[in-house]
This record gives structure tokens, C-alpha cells and sequence, in this order.
């Protein structure tokens, strides 16, 4: 028997964060979580958009924090 898939919820920060401020905005939306009665999440994906703050978008580095590195749909499907 197929149980029914939960729903995903998402958690979208926008605007130019410092570190500072991204932590605090995931740590509310992790107290946000446990409010509405959640104890545990399966899987979470974080993206990161660098906002350049007084670099030269021509100094670009890739920074890789885990095991493994994040494929995209279209590596995936050779799109």
C-alpha cells in the first residue's frame, strides 16, 4: 500500500541577507515549523545566491559544503 505523500513546505527568504541575517531568518522559520507541530523533516535543500558585496562577479569560486554536489533538472536530463 502507496502512503500519500505529505506536503512540501517552503520557506523563501528574499532580499540581500548578511549572515548574520540569513541565520536568524532560518532559525524563525525553523521555530516556525515547530509551532505548527513539526518534530522532523525528510529532506531540505538550501540555495544560495551570492550578492557580490564588494567583489567582482569575475572572482566567482563555486563553494561545495557537503558530500555532494547539487545537479540541476537540465544536468540531469541533458537539457
Amino acid at each position: 500500500m502507496k502512503t500519500k505523500r505529505q506536503p512540501s513546505i517552503r520557506i523563501k527568504l528574499e532580499g540581500e541577507l548578511s549572515p548574520d541575517d540569513l541565520r536568524r531568518e532560518l532559525n524563525e522559520a525553523v521555530d516556525d515549523l515547530e509551532r505548527q507541530g513539526i518534530a522532523n523533516v525528510k529532506n531540505c535543500n538550501l540555495y544560495v545566491t551570492p550578492a557580490y558585496v564588494g567583489a567582482d562577479k569575475k572572482n566567482d569560486t563555486t563553494i561545495t559544503i557537503g558530500l555532494s554536489s547539487y545537479k540541476s533538472a537540465a544536468d540531469m536530463y541533458g537539457v
